[in-house]
C-alpha cells in the first residue's frame, strides 16, 4: 500500500494527521495523531508498502503490522473506531 492509497481509502470522518505526515529514514512515511490524554496513534508504510501501527487508548496498548495490504487493516480502523471516528 502506498501513502496515497492509504490516505485515498481513509473514511471522511477521520482527522487531519497532526502534526503532518512525515519521511522517515528507511524511504517510508509515519503518519501520527495525539488526541491528548493518553490517545496517540502512529502508522507507518514502508517502502515495500507494508503497513505497522501502534496506538496507546487510555494506557492499553495496540500495535500490528500487515504485508502489502490492499485495505486498511481492520486493527487500524478498530483503532480509529475506539476513538470514536
Amino acid at each position: 500500500m502506498t501513502l496515497y492509497e492509504f490516505i485515498k481509502l481513509c473514511p471522511a470522518n477521520w482527522p487531519q494527521p497532526d502534526p503532518y505526515i512525515i519521511l522517515n529514514d528507511d524511504a517510508g512515511y509515519d503518519i501520527d495523531w495525539d488526541f491528548g490524554k493518553g490517545k496517540v496513534v502512529s502508522i507507518t508504510i514502508d517502502e515495500h508498502g507494508n503497513i505497522g501501527w501502534a496506538a496507546l487508548i487510555d494506557g492499553k496498548s495496540q500495535h500490528g503490522k500487515k504485508d502489502k495490504p490492499q485495505e486498511i487493516p481492520k486493527e487500524i480502523i478498530d483503532i480509529f473506531t475506539q476513538l470514536g471516528f
